[in-house]
Protein backbone atom coordinates (compact mmCIF):
# COMPACT_ATOMS: atom_id res chain seq x y z
CA UNK A 1 0.00 0.00 0.00
CA UNK A 2 0.99 3.39 -0.67
CA UNK A 3 1.36 6.45 1.20
CA UNK A 4 1.22 9.96 -0.75
CA UNK A 5 3.79 13.18 1.00
CA UNK A 6 4.03 16.24 -0.70
CA UNK A 7 7.34 17.76 0.26
CA UNK A 8 8.30 20.88 -1.52
CA UNK A 9 8.07 21.16 -4.85
CA UNK A 10 7.96 16.90 -5.86
CA UNK A 11 6.55 13.99 -4.66
CA UNK A 12 8.25 11.96 -2.32
CA UNK A 13 6.61 7.96 -1.96
CA UNK A 14 7.39 6.11 0.81
CA UNK A 15 6.46 2.62 0.60
CA UNK A 16 6.84 -0.38 2.78
CA UNK A 17 7.34 -3.28 0.54
CA UNK A 18 9.48 -3.43 -2.86
CA UNK A 19 9.04 -0.81 -5.04
CA UNK A 20 9.00 -1.02 -8.87
CA UNK A 21 12.02 1.57 -9.12
CA UNK A 22 14.10 -1.11 -10.23
CA UNK A 23 15.80 -1.38 -6.91
CA UNK A 24 14.42 -4.77 -5.92
CA UNK A 25 17.20 -6.51 -6.61
CA UNK A 26 19.75 -9.55 -6.15
CA UNK A 27 22.11 -7.78 -3.11
CA UNK A 28 24.50 -10.27 -1.72
CA UNK A 29 26.98 -10.21 1.38
CA UNK A 30 30.03 -9.34 0.51
CA UNK A 31 31.61 -10.66 3.74
CA UNK A 32 31.33 -10.54 7.46
CA UNK A 33 33.94 -7.90 8.00
CA UNK A 34 31.44 -5.50 9.75
CA UNK A 35 29.54 -6.15 12.69
CA UNK A 36 27.47 -4.18 15.56
CA UNK A 37 25.70 -0.97 14.01
CA UNK A 38 27.65 -1.19 10.76
CA UNK A 39 26.67 -4.67 10.01
CA UNK A 40 24.80 -3.58 7.17
CA UNK A 41 27.35 -2.50 5.06
CA UNK A 42 28.65 -6.85 4.37
CA UNK A 43 25.99 -6.09 1.79
CA UNK A 44 27.46 -5.19 -1.38
CA UNK A 45 25.52 -3.05 -3.13
CA UNK A 46 27.99 -1.54 -5.52
CA UNK A 47 28.29 -5.33 -7.38
CA UNK A 48 24.64 -6.54 -7.37
CA UNK A 49 21.65 -6.70 -9.93
CA UNK A 50 18.44 -4.26 -10.55
CA UNK A 51 15.76 -3.41 -12.49
CA UNK A 52 16.42 -0.95 -15.30
CA UNK A 53 13.09 1.02 -16.26
CA UNK A 54 14.60 1.83 -19.44
CA UNK A 55 15.27 -1.43 -20.50
CA UNK A 56 12.99 -3.42 -18.91
CA UNK A 57 14.88 -5.96 -17.40
CA UNK A 58 17.91 -6.57 -14.92
CA UNK A 59 21.48 -5.03 -15.24
CA UNK A 60 24.33 -6.02 -13.48
CA UNK A 61 26.42 -3.64 -11.57
CA UNK A 62 29.81 -3.59 -11.28
CA UNK A 63 31.84 -1.48 -9.08
CA UNK A 64 28.49 0.55 -9.26
CA UNK A 65 28.14 0.78 -13.16
CA UNK A 66 26.18 -0.93 -15.47
CA UNK A 67 25.29 -1.18 -18.94
CA UNK A 68 21.81 -2.71 -20.47
CA UNK A 69 22.49 -1.69 -24.26
CA UNK A 70 19.87 0.72 -24.11
CA UNK A 71 20.84 2.68 -21.29
CA UNK A 72 23.48 3.44 -18.93
CA UNK A 73 22.64 2.27 -14.82
CA UNK A 74 24.90 3.30 -12.45
CA UNK A 75 24.35 3.62 -8.17
CA UNK A 76 26.25 4.98 -5.06
CA UNK A 77 25.49 3.92 -1.94
CA UNK A 78 26.26 5.90 1.83
CA UNK A 79 25.16 4.68 5.12
CA UNK A 80 23.94 6.35 8.60
CA UNK A 81 21.63 5.82 11.49
CA UNK A 82 18.33 7.22 10.33
CA UNK A 83 15.95 5.95 12.65
CA UNK A 84 18.03 6.05 16.22
CA UNK A 85 18.29 2.63 16.68
CA UNK A 86 22.21 2.81 16.41
CA UNK A 87 22.09 1.07 13.27
CA UNK A 88 22.94 2.46 10.14
CA UNK A 89 20.91 1.74 7.37
CA UNK A 90 21.67 1.87 3.54
CA UNK A 91 20.64 4.63 1.21
CA UNK A 92 21.46 3.67 -2.15
CA UNK A 93 20.78 6.44 -5.21
CA UNK A 94 20.42 4.92 -8.68
CA UNK A 95 20.64 6.36 -12.49
CA UNK A 96 19.09 5.21 -15.42
CA UNK A 97 20.04 7.03 -18.36
CA UNK A 98 19.56 6.25 -21.88
CA UNK A 99 19.83 8.42 -25.22
CA UNK A 100 16.56 9.74 -25.30
CA UNK A 101 15.80 9.94 -21.61
CA UNK A 102 16.95 9.12 -18.02
CA UNK A 103 15.04 8.24 -14.38
CA UNK A 104 16.59 8.27 -11.08
CA UNK A 105 15.57 7.62 -7.89
CA UNK A 106 16.89 6.06 -4.27
CA UNK A 107 16.16 3.85 -2.51
CA UNK A 108 16.12 2.95 1.72
CA UNK A 109 17.49 -0.32 3.22
CA UNK A 110 17.76 -1.62 6.68
CA UNK A 111 18.54 -4.86 8.39
CA UNK A 112 15.10 -6.75 9.86
CA UNK A 113 16.49 -10.00 11.98
CA UNK A 114 20.04 -9.51 10.37
CA UNK A 115 19.01 -9.83 7.12
CA UNK A 116 18.19 -6.94 4.56
CA UNK A 117 14.81 -5.28 3.42
CA UNK A 118 14.01 -2.40 1.34
CA UNK A 119 12.01 0.31 3.39
CA UNK A 120 11.58 3.48 1.79
CA UNK A 121 11.22 4.69 -1.76
CA UNK A 122 12.51 8.02 -3.05
CA UNK A 123 10.76 8.91 -6.18
CA UNK A 124 13.31 10.51 -8.37
CA UNK A 125 12.24 12.55 -11.58
CA UNK A 126 13.23 12.76 -15.02
CA UNK A 127 16.40 14.34 -16.95
CA UNK A 128 15.13 17.67 -17.34
CA UNK A 129 13.14 18.12 -14.32
CA UNK A 130 13.59 16.92 -10.84
CA UNK A 131 16.42 14.85 -11.52
CA UNK A 132 17.78 13.40 -8.26
CA UNK A 133 21.47 13.77 -8.44
CA UNK A 134 22.73 13.65 -5.04
CA UNK A 135 20.84 11.22 -1.96
CA UNK A 136 22.98 10.71 0.87
CA UNK A 137 22.51 9.88 4.89
CA UNK A 138 24.18 12.30 6.97
CA UNK A 139 23.79 13.09 10.71
CA UNK A 140 20.80 11.11 11.24
CA UNK A 141 18.64 12.74 8.28
CA UNK A 142 18.44 12.06 4.62
CA UNK A 143 20.17 14.47 2.20
CA UNK A 144 18.78 14.92 -1.12
CA UNK A 145 19.69 17.27 -4.58
CA UNK A 146 17.60 17.80 -7.32
CA UNK A 147 18.01 19.15 -11.00
CA UNK A 148 15.95 22.45 -12.05
CA UNK A 149 11.99 21.40 -11.55
CA UNK A 150 10.02 22.62 -14.52
CA UNK A 151 6.18 22.79 -13.43
CA UNK A 152 4.60 25.96 -12.95
CA UNK A 153 4.42 26.23 -9.58
CA UNK A 154 8.13 25.33 -9.13
CA UNK A 155 9.94 27.80 -7.06
CA UNK A 156 12.72 29.41 -9.72
CA UNK A 157 16.95 27.70 -8.86
CA UNK A 158 19.76 28.03 -10.53
CA UNK A 159 21.53 25.27 -9.79
CA UNK A 160 20.06 22.91 -7.34
CA UNK A 161 17.42 21.75 -4.70
CA UNK A 162 18.51 20.53 -1.59
CA UNK A 163 16.45 19.06 0.73
CA UNK A 164 17.13 17.43 4.32
CA UNK A 165 14.45 15.31 5.71
CA UNK A 166 14.15 13.62 8.37
CA UNK A 167 12.08 10.26 9.75
CA UNK A 168 8.59 11.59 11.62
CA UNK A 169 6.17 8.42 12.11
CA UNK A 170 7.60 6.21 9.68
CA UNK A 171 7.43 9.33 6.86
CA UNK A 172 9.88 11.36 5.40
CA UNK A 173 9.42 14.94 6.53
CA UNK A 174 11.20 17.93 5.15
CA UNK A 175 13.22 20.10 7.60
CA UNK A 176 14.44 22.50 4.89
CA UNK A 177 15.04 23.01 1.89
CA UNK A 178 17.18 25.49 -0.33
CA UNK A 179 18.58 26.55 -3.93
CA UNK A 180 22.59 25.60 -3.74
CA UNK A 181 24.08 27.45 -6.78
CA UNK A 182 27.59 25.87 -5.77
CA UNK A 183 28.79 28.91 -4.09
CA UNK A 184 29.58 27.01 -1.14
CA UNK A 185 32.60 25.01 -1.12
CA UNK A 186 30.72 23.09 1.59
CA UNK A 187 27.56 22.27 0.55
CA UNK A 188 26.52 18.69 -0.03
CA UNK A 189 26.29 18.85 -3.79
CA UNK A 190 30.02 20.22 -3.72
CA UNK A 191 30.68 17.57 -1.74
CA UNK A 192 28.98 14.31 -3.42
CA UNK A 193 31.97 13.45 -5.39
CA UNK A 194 34.65 13.88 -2.44
CA UNK A 195 36.82 10.88 -1.37
CA UNK A 196 35.12 9.25 1.96
CA UNK A 197 37.98 10.57 4.20
CA UNK A 198 37.33 13.96 3.29
CA UNK A 199 33.60 13.62 4.03
CA UNK A 200 33.91 11.87 7.31
CA UNK A 201 36.56 14.58 7.93
CA UNK A 202 34.06 17.44 7.10
CA UNK A 203 31.24 16.18 9.18
CA UNK A 204 33.87 15.75 12.29
CA UNK A 205 35.37 19.21 12.15
CA UNK A 206 31.61 21.27 11.62
CA UNK A 207 30.36 18.58 14.78
CA UNK A 208 33.26 20.16 16.58
CA UNK A 209 32.81 23.78 15.85
CA UNK A 210 29.19 23.51 16.79
CA UNK A 211 29.88 22.40 20.58
CA UNK A 212 32.97 25.02 20.52
CA UNK A 213 30.67 27.52 19.76
CA UNK A 214 27.52 26.97 22.19
CA UNK A 215 27.25 29.07 24.64
CA UNK A 216 26.97 27.65 28.62
CA UNK A 217 25.54 29.89 31.15
CA UNK A 218 24.68 29.34 34.88
CA UNK A 219 25.79 27.42 37.89
CA UNK A 220 22.89 25.40 38.15
CA UNK A 221 23.03 21.28 37.90
CA UNK A 222 21.56 21.29 34.38
CA UNK A 223 24.17 23.69 32.92
CA UNK A 224 27.30 21.63 34.58
CA UNK A 225 25.56 18.48 33.26
CA UNK A 226 25.40 20.47 29.75
CA UNK A 227 28.84 22.07 29.82
CA UNK A 228 30.61 18.45 30.80
CA UNK A 229 28.21 16.74 27.97
CA UNK A 230 30.11 19.77 25.87
CA UNK A 231 33.24 19.22 27.11
CA UNK A 232 33.31 15.16 25.93
CA UNK A 233 31.62 16.09 22.56
CA UNK A 234 34.83 18.63 22.11
CA UNK A 235 37.15 15.93 23.28
CA UNK A 236 35.80 13.32 20.92
CA UNK A 237 34.89 15.25 17.77
CA UNK A 238 37.52 17.57 17.68
CA UNK A 239 40.78 15.85 19.11
CA UNK A 240 42.92 14.96 16.20
CA UNK A 241 41.70 17.52 13.62
CA UNK A 242 44.76 19.77 13.46
CA UNK A 243 47.29 16.89 11.90
CA UNK A 244 44.35 15.50 9.94
CA UNK A 245 43.54 19.10 8.31
CA UNK A 246 47.02 19.10 7.53
CA UNK A 247 47.63 15.86 6.23
CA UNK A 248 44.34 16.56 3.73
CA UNK A 249 45.45 19.66 2.57
CA UNK A 250 48.70 17.85 1.32
CA UNK A 251 47.40 15.40 -0.23
CA UNK A 252 44.64 17.42 -2.29
CA UNK A 253 47.17 20.20 -2.99
CA UNK A 254 46.51 19.61 -6.75
CA UNK A 255 42.70 19.91 -6.07
CA UNK A 256 41.71 23.35 -6.33
CA UNK A 257 37.65 22.72 -5.50
CA UNK A 258 38.90 20.50 -2.48
CA UNK A 259 41.63 23.04 -1.31
CA UNK A 260 38.93 26.22 -1.17
CA UNK A 261 37.11 24.03 0.93
CA UNK A 262 39.60 23.33 3.45
CA UNK A 263 40.32 26.67 3.59
CA UNK A 264 37.23 27.62 5.28
CA UNK A 265 38.37 25.69 8.98
CA UNK A 266 40.58 27.16 11.26
CA UNK A 267 44.46 26.02 11.35
CA UNK A 268 44.89 25.40 15.00
CA UNK A 269 41.58 24.41 17.58
CA UNK A 270 43.83 22.15 19.41
CA UNK A 271 45.62 24.51 22.15
CA UNK A 272 46.56 24.76 25.90
CA UNK A 273 43.50 27.44 26.23
CA UNK A 274 39.90 27.44 27.11
CA UNK A 275 39.33 25.19 24.54
CA UNK A 276 41.42 22.60 25.06
CA UNK A 277 40.78 19.70 23.68
CA UNK A 278 41.70 16.00 25.72
CA UNK A 279 40.89 12.67 26.33
CA UNK A 280 38.74 12.47 30.00
CA UNK A 281 40.73 11.96 33.05
CA UNK A 282 38.83 8.81 33.61
CA UNK A 283 39.49 5.80 32.00
CA UNK A 284 38.21 2.36 31.87
CA UNK A 285 39.28 -0.40 34.60
CA UNK A 286 39.15 -2.41 37.18
CA UNK A 287 39.80 -0.17 40.72
CA UNK A 288 39.83 -2.87 43.70
CA UNK A 289 36.35 -3.54 44.42
CA UNK A 290 35.35 -0.48 41.36
CA UNK A 291 34.71 -1.73 37.66
CA UNK A 292 34.53 1.31 35.36
CA UNK A 293 33.54 2.10 31.37
CA UNK A 294 33.84 5.03 29.76
CA UNK A 295 31.38 5.48 26.77
CA UNK A 296 33.71 8.32 24.53
CA UNK A 297 31.13 8.49 22.16
CA UNK A 298 27.95 9.20 24.36
CA UNK A 299 30.68 11.40 26.88
CA UNK A 300 29.29 8.84 29.83
CA UNK A 301 30.74 6.34 31.92
CA UNK A 302 29.28 3.81 34.50
CA UNK A 303 30.09 1.53 37.02
CA UNK A 304 29.73 -0.60 39.86
CA UNK A 305 31.37 -1.24 43.00
CA UNK A 306 30.93 -4.69 44.20
CA UNK A 307 30.80 -5.48 48.01
CA UNK A 308 31.05 -9.30 48.33
CA UNK A 309 30.10 -9.16 52.34
CA UNK A 310 27.43 -7.07 51.58
CA UNK A 311 25.99 -7.92 48.47
CA UNK A 312 22.95 -6.40 48.48
CA UNK A 313 24.74 -2.98 49.36
CA UNK A 314 26.58 -2.50 46.55
CA UNK A 315 26.03 -0.26 44.12
CA UNK A 316 25.99 0.57 40.13
CA UNK A 317 26.79 4.41 39.37
CA UNK A 318 26.43 6.57 35.82
CA UNK A 319 27.68 10.38 35.15
CA UNK A 320 28.67 12.38 32.83
CA UNK A 321 32.35 12.73 31.61
CA UNK A 322 34.20 15.76 30.99
CA UNK A 323 37.91 16.84 30.31
CA UNK A 324 39.07 18.37 32.97
CA UNK A 325 41.06 17.57 36.19
CA UNK A 326 37.18 18.53 37.99
CA UNK A 327 35.31 15.94 40.41
CA UNK A 328 33.10 13.72 37.96
CA UNK A 329 29.28 13.60 39.21
CA UNK A 330 27.12 10.40 38.81
CA UNK A 331 23.84 9.10 40.10
CA UNK A 332 24.03 5.97 42.25
CA UNK A 333 21.61 2.81 43.49
CA UNK A 334 22.14 0.31 45.96
CA UNK A 335 21.84 -2.97 44.43
CA UNK A 336 18.86 -4.15 46.63
CA UNK A 337 16.76 -1.22 45.10
CA UNK A 338 17.98 -1.81 41.52
CA UNK A 339 17.06 -5.41 41.10
CA UNK A 340 13.16 -4.42 42.41
CA UNK A 341 12.79 -1.38 41.32
CA UNK A 342 15.49 0.05 38.75
CA UNK A 343 13.58 3.47 37.68
CA UNK A 344 12.59 4.62 40.98
CA UNK A 345 14.04 7.83 41.55
CA UNK A 346 13.84 8.17 45.18
CA UNK A 347 16.46 5.38 45.59
CA UNK A 348 18.93 7.01 43.45
CA UNK A 349 21.44 9.20 45.70
CA UNK A 350 24.66 11.11 44.43
CA UNK A 351 28.03 9.53 43.81
CA UNK A 352 31.40 11.72 43.49
CA UNK A 353 34.68 10.53 41.58
CA UNK A 354 37.69 12.06 41.40
CA UNK A 355 39.64 10.65 38.46
CA UNK A 356 43.45 11.65 38.35
CA UNK A 357 47.13 9.56 37.98
CA UNK A 358 49.60 8.37 40.48
CA UNK A 359 53.41 9.44 40.16
CA UNK A 360 53.79 6.55 38.14
CA UNK A 361 51.21 7.68 35.74
CA UNK A 362 48.69 4.98 36.61
CA UNK A 363 44.99 5.79 36.19
CA UNK A 364 43.63 6.30 39.97
CA UNK A 365 39.77 7.33 41.42
CA UNK A 366 38.18 8.93 44.71
CA UNK A 367 35.08 8.20 45.50
CA UNK A 368 33.05 10.26 47.81
CA UNK A 369 29.24 9.66 48.81
CA UNK A 370 27.55 12.04 51.16
CA UNK A 371 25.25 9.93 53.15
CA UNK A 372 25.07 5.99 53.64
CA UNK A 373 22.16 4.45 54.48
CA UNK A 374 22.47 2.80 58.29
CA UNK A 375 22.02 -0.65 56.96
CA UNK A 376 24.95 -0.76 54.89
CA UNK A 377 27.78 -1.11 57.09
CA UNK A 378 30.26 -2.50 54.66
CA UNK A 379 29.95 0.17 52.11
CA UNK A 380 30.30 2.63 54.93
CA UNK A 381 33.65 0.94 56.86
CA UNK A 382 34.64 0.70 52.77
CA UNK A 383 34.35 4.50 52.18
CA UNK A 384 35.84 5.45 55.70
CA UNK A 385 38.93 3.35 55.04
CA UNK A 386 40.06 5.12 51.69
CA UNK A 387 42.54 7.54 52.76
CA UNK A 388 44.37 7.49 49.30
CA UNK A 389 43.38 6.78 45.84
CA UNK A 390 42.52 3.23 44.23
CA UNK A 391 44.74 2.64 41.41
CA UNK A 392 43.66 1.26 38.35
CA UNK A 393 44.65 -2.73 38.42
CA UNK A 394 43.35 -3.72 35.12
CA UNK A 395 43.10 -2.10 31.94
CA UNK A 396 40.14 -2.54 29.66
CA UNK A 397 38.11 -1.44 26.18
CA UNK A 398 34.97 -2.40 27.42
CA UNK A 399 32.13 0.86 27.32
CA UNK A 400 30.10 0.05 30.34
CA UNK A 401 28.88 -1.72 33.07
CA UNK A 402 26.09 -3.54 34.29
CA UNK A 403 23.98 -5.63 36.22
CA UNK A 404 21.78 -8.48 35.04
CA UNK A 405 17.88 -8.32 35.89
CA UNK A 406 16.54 -11.51 34.38
CA UNK A 407 16.91 -14.96 36.70
CA UNK A 408 18.91 -16.05 33.66
CA UNK A 409 20.61 -14.10 30.94
CA UNK A 410 21.89 -16.36 28.07
CA UNK A 411 24.62 -15.53 25.93
CA UNK A 412 24.70 -15.72 21.84
CA UNK A 413 27.22 -16.03 19.62
CA UNK A 414 25.86 -13.17 17.18
CA UNK A 415 23.55 -10.68 18.02
CA UNK A 416 20.66 -12.78 17.10
CA UNK A 417 18.01 -15.23 19.26
CA UNK A 418 18.74 -18.17 16.84
CA UNK A 419 22.76 -18.42 18.31
CA UNK A 420 22.02 -18.60 22.01
CA UNK A 421 24.29 -20.67 23.89
CA UNK A 422 24.37 -22.62 27.16
CA UNK A 423 26.06 -20.64 29.17
CA UNK A 424 24.28 -17.35 31.06
CA UNK A 425 24.77 -15.27 34.13
CA UNK A 426 22.05 -14.90 36.80
CA UNK A 427 20.60 -12.04 38.45
CA UNK A 428 22.79 -9.43 39.86
CA UNK A 429 25.72 -10.45 37.88
CA UNK A 430 27.89 -7.44 36.90
CA UNK A 431 29.05 -7.38 32.65
CA UNK A 432 31.14 -5.18 30.89
CA UNK A 433 29.34 -3.80 27.83
CA UNK A 434 31.53 -3.88 24.27
CA UNK A 435 29.34 -3.33 21.25
CA UNK A 436 25.53 -2.95 20.74
CA UNK A 437 22.35 -2.94 18.43
CA UNK A 438 19.50 -2.64 19.14
CA UNK A 439 18.60 -5.84 20.78
CA UNK A 440 21.64 -6.87 21.64
CA UNK A 441 25.00 -5.93 23.71
CA UNK A 442 27.93 -7.65 23.66
CA UNK A 443 29.09 -8.55 27.35
CA UNK A 444 31.63 -9.70 28.92
CA UNK A 445 31.32 -11.64 32.64
CA UNK A 446 34.43 -12.33 34.83
CA UNK A 447 34.17 -15.03 37.59
CA UNK A 448 35.85 -14.51 41.05
CA UNK A 449 38.28 -17.05 39.93
CA UNK A 450 39.48 -14.25 36.61
CA UNK A 451 37.41 -16.68 34.41
CA UNK A 452 35.74 -14.63 31.67
CA UNK A 453 32.33 -15.87 29.16
CA UNK A 454 31.70 -13.21 26.53
CA UNK A 455 29.13 -12.80 23.90
CA UNK A 456 26.29 -11.50 23.33
CA UNK A 457 23.11 -10.86 25.70
CA UNK A 458 19.50 -9.61 25.19
CA UNK A 459 18.54 -6.25 26.78
CA UNK A 460 15.73 -7.43 28.05
CA UNK A 461 18.10 -9.44 30.80
CA UNK A 462 19.84 -6.34 31.34
CA UNK A 463 18.91 -3.56 33.98
CA UNK A 464 17.91 -0.25 32.61
CA UNK A 465 20.68 2.54 32.72
CA UNK A 466 20.02 5.29 35.24
CA UNK A 467 18.49 8.28 33.77
CA UNK A 468 21.03 11.14 33.64
CA UNK A 469 18.03 13.85 32.45
CA UNK A 470 17.40 15.30 28.91
CA UNK A 471 20.46 16.86 28.03
CA UNK A 472 22.50 13.99 29.23
CA UNK A 473 20.31 11.66 27.09
CA UNK A 474 20.14 13.84 23.66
Amino acid sequence: MLRYRLLSKYLTIIVLACAASGVCAGISRSGEQYTGDQAIRNYDFLNASYESPIAERDVQVRDGEGATGVSAYSVRVSFGDLDGDDQEEALLLWHDEGAVGASSGAQLYRLVDNKLEPWLTIEGGARNDGFLTMATLERGEVVLARGPLRSVDAAPCDGFTVSFQSLQDGELVERQSYCDDLSDPLSPVARASWPEELNRFVEKRQQCDHFRGEPIEGDSAEMKERQAFVLQKMAETCTGTDAELKRLREAYAGKPDIMQALETFEDTIESTGEEVVAEPFLKTGVYGPITIGTELNRGQFSGVLQLDDQPECSLRFRGLLHADPEPLHAQAQLRSHALVSPDATDTVFPLTLRASTDAAGTPTIEVAIESVPKRCTVLASWLQAQTKPLVRTQAGDWRSVHWIQSDRGYFHSEAHDSTRGKAYVVLGDTVRGYRETAAFIEAEYVGKTGRSTRGWINWMDILPELWLGDGAEM
